[in-house]
């Protein structure tokens, strides 16, 4: 196949963002597929883009980035403006600048990213298949980001417009597909395909002693946290829990915070205020290095705000815990708290109180035999449920189909 994978934000392992598209490309071109990636350059990306088209080789993916930056500090309307210029400038691209092809994938967030997916699709008369990675617009307008009546309006024909014209719809958790079905989506349409676990880049290996010198945890019992700091992801409860540990004499439980996000300078002025020293806020680490990092943690955090529509999501930190072979402590329900309870592999929280997850911690703390038990149990679920092999071949088999159907169509 000749596959066309537009994503705004492609990044490979040098990056300190979600791999997703790069490993599942590089394994299709592995299997003899031809692949070319439409994508912009943001603040966290690895990729250089020193013209307004760059055309990059990375490991045999064909890679056009357009000088289309855009960063999680900018405003709301901003951020707009960066989805609107990277949608026209990528249309434009696909259909002038990429020679024939068999399949267009496009995979949000944006949403506007189905838009060039859609219209490509029709300029080079091939099927659409769209990803969705989180719920649009349905997130921001629980988060508040999104108000204007009318702006929801015209988002919520969008998306509805998007998953009508796409031949096939890609979901990433069954809360997901599930708000897709009770749109009216036919099933025939959808598939669930979860994020996945890099396997062979995060392996449970005991901490190198160097890196925990250097930060002074030796003795602690590390909680780490490696991700977006935005709205979405409510941190402010984590710093609350360590103030409360803190308070309480509990010294030998320690916070990383690893990222970048536009929350982040609150968080830095409430570890100021609180005058906490069982927390450590580090800047985004590139995937490779975090494997190193990661190992010295005894627990690994994956946190979101409480908006309801936030339990649908499957974030990157989660699998790369699993994978990592550490217990997970999440702070939501949904598909995530059943995944880790039914195996095993950490515990769910569902409330946004401190004083309870603090407890959590604690009690986690007392119980290494439990936390090794969950350790080994989150690398075997990593291992036989979440693969990157298995779940490429998976969306390989989807693009199939769709080609396949669509020569017949034809």
């Amino acid at each position: 196949m000749r596959i066309l994978y537009i994503h705004q934000y492609f990044q490979t392992r040098q990056g300190s963002g979600g791999t997703r598209s790069y490993e599942f490309a590089r394994r299709w071109v592995r299997n003899g597929h031809q692949v070319t990636v439409i994508t912009g350059v943001t603040a966290r990306s690895d990729l250089k883009c020193s013209e307004r088209i760059s055309r990059l080789n990375m490991d045999g993916i064909e890679v056009l980035a357009l000088n289309s930056k855009y960063s999680n500090y900018m405003s709301f309307f901003k951020r707009i403006a960066a989805f609107f210029s990277f949608m026209f400038r990528s249309t434009w691209v696909g259909m002038h600048r990429v020679g024939d092809i068999d399949v267009v994938l496009a995979t949000s967030t944006p949403l506007t990213v189905g838009i060039p997916g859609y219209l490509v699709s029709l300029w080079k008369r091939v099927p659409f298949v769209f990803e969705i990675r989180d719920l649009w617009p349905e997130a921001p307008i629980q988060m508040g980001a999104l108000r204007n009546p009318v702006a929801i309006g015209l988002a919520r024909w969008l998306e509805r417009f998007l998953y009508r014209v796409a031949v096939h719809v890609v979901t990433l958790s069954p809360g997901m597909l599930d708000a897709l079905k009770e749109m009216g989506v036919p099933t025939i349409k959808l598939s669930m395909i979860p994020n996945c676990s890099d396997t062979d880049i995060f392996v449970p290996r005991p901490p190198d002693p160097q890196i925990v010198d250097r930060y002074g945890v030796t003795d602690k019992f590390v909680v780490s946290y490696a991700g977006a700091m935005g709205m979405a992801n409510g941190l402010q409860v984590i710093v609350e829990t360590a103030r409360i540990l803190q308070n309480s004499g509990e010294t030998d439980i320690h916070f990383l915070l690893i990222g970048d996000g536009s929350e982040r300078p609150k968080l830095d002025a409430l570890l100021q205020k609180y005058k906490l020293q069982n927390v450590t806020l580090l800047a985004p680490i590139p995937k490779m290095e975090l494997a190193q990092f990661l190992p010295m943690s005894q627990l690994c955090l994956t946190i979101f705000a409480p908006f309801p529509v936030l339990e649908t999501t499957s974030p990157n930190k989660l699998f790369d815990a699993l994978a990592l072979g550490r217990p997970v402590l999440i702070n939501y329900g949904g598909w995530a708290k059943f995944l880790l309870e039914e195996h095993n592999a950490g515990v769910a929280v569902p409330s946004n109180n401190p004083e309870e997850i603090a407890q959590t911690i604690i009690k986690l703390r007392s119980q290494p035999e439990l936390c090794a038990e969950m350790g080994r149990n989150a690398r075997h679920l990593a291992e036989t449920e979440f693969a990157r092999d298995m779940l490429a071949e998976r969306m390989e088999m989807v693009l199939k189909a769709a080609v396949s159907n669509h020569k017949v169509r034809s």
